[in-house]
């Protein structure tokens, strides 16, 4: 009865750890606009850490009227993947207070992936550093804080109209 016991409170107490670390996350979790405003990225829980996709773009369709493609992207199997609801982001670990750090950046521009910071200035604001190797060599933007995916990928991008937030 007594280790029956000890066994009933050690999973107790594993599940009030569980909220801490999801309370931690929860103010970079939701819809974050890029510093440009021309996407909305999601970051949402992926097992203990973070990932991020796009969820909105604001010119999702090339000249054609198609979806705007992963094109750069250096593995050729993965260039005809749409762009919007793309995986820009992973593994982002919660580092103490509003920082969370060890994470990848893909920038579709170019085709690379980049080392990833983030901390959370404020409630509505989120300052994203992209690196290549050290912290040193990189560039920092600031997100703001958007209510929705305005719509999300599925809307028709080129009459989504003016940004405002």
């Amino acid at each position: 009865m007594t280790r029956y016991r000890a066994l009933l409170s050690a999973a107790a107490l594993s599940l009030l750890a569980v909220p801490t670390v999801e309370a931690n996350q929860s103010g970079v979790l939701g819809h974050w606009l890029t510093e440009n405003g021309k996407a909305i990225i999601e970051i949402v829980p992926c097992g203990e850490r973070l990932c991020g996709r796009i969820a909105w773009l604001r010119r999702g369709l090339d000249g054609t009227g198609r979806p705007k493609l992963d094109a750069n992207n250096p593995d050729p199997g993965s260039r005809a993947r749409p762009l919007c609801g793309l995986q820009l982001i992973d593994s982002l670990a919660h580092e103490g207070g509003q920082s969370f750090g060890e994470g990848r950046i893909y920038n579709a521009k170019n085709g690379k992936t980049y080392g990833l910071e983030v901390n959370l200035v404020d409630g509505n604001t989120l300052e994203v550093r992209g690196y290549y190797g050290i912290s040193l060599l990189g560039r920092t933007q600031s997100w703001q804080r958007a209510e929705s995916d305005r719509g999300g990928c599925t809307m028709r991008f080129e009459t989504a109209g003016p940004i405002t937030n």
